[in-house]
């Protein structure tokens, strides 16, 4: 398929869902050649199979191509945010956002190639870990500055940007939306760890939080430890699931 035109590039972008969430899986100098693919198979999990559909592109008569090798490595693990065609005068080109890379040239020549047949390699997130556990009932706000104070870290609550709130001050059994913050931080700071989520159903109770300020570290590595201690709990980080004990080893580990 040789695309010269916006339109044509257009069609062909929207047909593959404009690369949303795809990969650069390799850029090659000389001649041009970019290698680009999306998941048609796999749910993202751990070490779940997943199928990568590729395709490759040769541009010719390249007119721009601005591309910084120091941003990223291209490999199936980089995700790309999308691609969009550029309209220009003469020729054709397309901008591929997170990182910006760009391209225009007279034709750009597209190949499917083989698919990739591979596994979701196993990430974790820095700041967001969601729990399930068998708890009967949704721990108070005490609980959790009771168990961060044994760890020797003295918190309260908050909103955004709001002032400090004790325990029983929080609505319960929903407390959806505050800020966990060391007391001495209150009048300084606007976040804290946030409480995204927190339900309680058939299942068990569920919890969601957020590290959203990066000076909280250790008191977050030690609230990641505490969840681990909860009755039948199943933690969620990244693309990855583990029971209590499976965590508290990944947390000295980070394997």
């Amino acid at each position: 398929m040789n695309v010269k035109t916006y339109n044509e590039l257009e069609n062909w972008l929207s047909e593959n869902f404009n690369f949303e969430d795809a990969n650069i899986l390799s850029i090659e100098k000389s001649p041009l050649k970019i290698r680009i693919g999306y998941n048609i198979d796999g749910n993202f999990k751990a070490n779940s199979k997943r199928s990568i559909r590729v395709f490759e592109l040769i541009p010719s008569g390249i007119k721009e191509w601005t591309y910084d090798e120091r941003l990223f490595t291209p490999s199936e693990d980089h995700y790309l945010e999308c691609i969009e065609p550029v309209e220009i005068l003469d020729g054709v080109g397309f901008e591929i956002y997170t990182p910006s890379i760009r391209l225009v040239a007279d034709a750009i020549e597209i190949n499917e190639k083989e698919t990739i047949e591979t596994t979701f390699k196993p990430w974790t997130s820095e700041t967001d870990v969601f729990v399930d556990t068998e708890l009967k009932e949704i721990p108070r706000p005490i609980f959790w500055k009771e168990r961060l104070m044994e760890y020797g870290h003295n918190i309260l609550y908050r909103y955004y940007c709001g002032e400090a709130r004790q325990p029983e001050q929080l609505p319960y059994p929903d407390y959806t939306g505050y800020y966990i913050q060391l007391e001495n931080k209150i009048d300084t700071t606007r976040e804290g760890i946030f409480i995204q989520f927190l339900t309680k159903d058939d299942r068990g109770i569920h919890i969601l939080f957020v590290n959203k300020d990066e000076t909280l570290n250790v008191v977050w590595n030690d609230l990641k430890n505490i969840v681990g201690d909860l009755p039948g709990v199943i933690i969620h980080s990244g693309n990855c699931e583990f029971t209590g004990n499976e965590w508290k080893q990944f947390l000295k580990t980070n394997k």
